[in-house]
């Protein structure tokens, strides 16, 4: 799947391909579709 990966603080947004995740005994995984970061949040990363 796709991914937005970030490696370290203030480090430029990468999008990769990752494996999937696996969900945990008592767990599910939830597919995102769409999402968004406001650009007043975007200073602390």
């Amino acid at each position: 799947m796709r991914a937005v990966v970030v490696d370290a603080v203030r480090g430029i947004p990468e999008v990769r391909e990752v494996a999937d995740p696996a969900p945990p005994a008592d767990g599910v995984v939830v597919e995102v579709r769409a999402t968004g970061l406001c650009g007043s949040d975007w200073h602390g990363w």
